[in-house]
């Protein structure tokens, strides 16, 4: 019986530090971001769009580059996801003060059976009126 509990006891522990070890970062180059367009009022991120391709015919102007991962830590973690990436794709061109996303591509890093990460990737622009 003690050894049960013990079990039980171990495998709780481990479950709850796995899952407080899940993070995730992101990164915009800041080297070319406009500082007009950084310091325009920030768009909701529900608002801004994403696409694989090019978008409007060319008619914006480019931001910078914007990196973001979503890690999943331990066993017990949440997966990342593609959504979970774009919406932090969102956030961070919001805070950049771009309408869109151009080019983003997704991709796993470091994948193994407990821990893994998905990195988005793509260009903020904002559209020229």
């Amino acid at each position: 019986m003690k050894i049960i509990k013990f079990l039980i006891t171990a495998i709780s522990a481990l479950a709850l530090a796995g899952h407080a070890a899940a993070w995730s970062t992101s990164h915009a180059n800041s080297s070319s971001v406009d500082p007009v367009a950084k310091s325009a009022r920030k768009k909701s991120h529900s608002k801004i769009i994403l696409t694989h391709g090019d978008i409007r015919h060319g008619r914006y102007k480019l931001i910078g580059d914007v990196t973001v991962t979503v890690n999943k830590a331990a066993l017990f973690d949440p997966d990342p996801t593609p959504q979970k990436v774009a919406a932090k794709l969102r956030a961070k061109a919001a805070e950049m003060g771009a309408d869109a996303v151009i080019f983003v591509r997704y991709r796993r890093i470091g994948w193994d059976p407990v821990a893994w990460e998905l990195q988005g990737k793509g260009r903020a622009v904002k559209f020229k009126k």
